[in-house]
């Protein structure tokens, strides 16, 4: 007996359209978690650089009779920015802030010098923030001197860098600036308390960035965000806009001095 065989039909429009919206359900559910696994990794990568970046440190530290990488922005040929000094001696091996691990994934900038070479501070600029409020040390008579890394209180609960944000680079509305200065940022992060937005900053201010997930809106809101930061004790943790540390004036005194009754940047 012949078996006959029945040619398999096409697809009907009906069925066709079916798939098409089933596919497009799927795709709706997927892209959003796939952004927030993006998101996820971008945090991990600016995690791993601080901790790379605390491995530069201590090794500044250990080849420099314990004393850290001080600033005087009023003399930077003498008192270099720490990436700076991290070049000069030997940690890095890229000029100047060309490291890429200087960069955190979520402001897109890569260190390099702009086309044809020229040196661009708003590319090069690095974007997480020492706190010279501690690194720094006053001389009796005037001028920035370096501290010895065994003089921080507590330093499993003080900050030695964090992601910064500088809302006047025209690159990235997220991106940062290599220092948090006692006299630029105290009374406008410490003592006020942190802004909800970027554009709440005045430009001439650098601060400690809430920008994981990437700040939302025009604005570049980060109340639902995260900073990471590294403490001097070499661990790196992602604090929330909203942990107590960042919302409360002793929190923030402890995070940023040492201290949580001081009311000053120390001398």
């Amino acid at each position: 007996m012949t078996r006959k065989c029945h040619p398999r039909s096409a697809f009907t429009l009906i069925e066709l359209l079916a798939v098409i919206v089933i596919l497009g359900l799927l795709m709706a559910l997927l892209l959003p978690a796939m952004g927030r696994m993006r998101e996820s990794a971008a945090t991990v990568k600016c995690a791993g650089n601080l901790r790379q970046i605390g491995g530069m440190f201590m090794a500044y530290v250990a080849d420099n009779d314990g004393y850290m990488p001080a600033y005087d922005q009023n003399n930077p040929s003498a008192m270099p920015a720490w990436y700076e000094a991290f070049w000069k001696g030997g940690y890095t091996k890229t000029e100047w802030g060309f490291d890429p691990v200087f960069y955190c994934p979520i402001t897109g900038k890569n260190g390099k010098p702009s086309a044809g070479g020229a040196y661009d501070y708003n590319n090069v600029n690095p974007d997480y923030g020492m706190n010279y409020n501690l690194v720094n040390s006053s001389s009796p008579g005037g001028g920035i001197l370096p501290r010895k890394f065994f003089s921080i209180p507590k330093p499993s609960l003080t900050v030695l860098m964090a992601d910064s944000g500088s809302s006047n680079n025209p690159l990235s509305k997220f991106a940062g600036d290599f220092r948090l200065l006692p006299n630029y940022w105290w009374n406008n992060f410490i003592a006020s308390g942190p802004k909800p937005n970027i554009s709440d900053y005045s430009p001439a201010y650098a601060f400690p960035c809430f920008r994981h997930p990437r700040p939302s809106g025009d604005k570049g809101n980060m109340a639902g965000g995260a900073c990471n930061m590294l403490f001097f004790d070499g661990h790196v943790e992602a604090i929330s806009y909203n942990d107590q540390r960042i919302q409360t004036l002793e929190g923030r005194r402890q995070l940023f001095s040492g201290d949580p009754s001081q009311d000053a940047p120390s001398p």
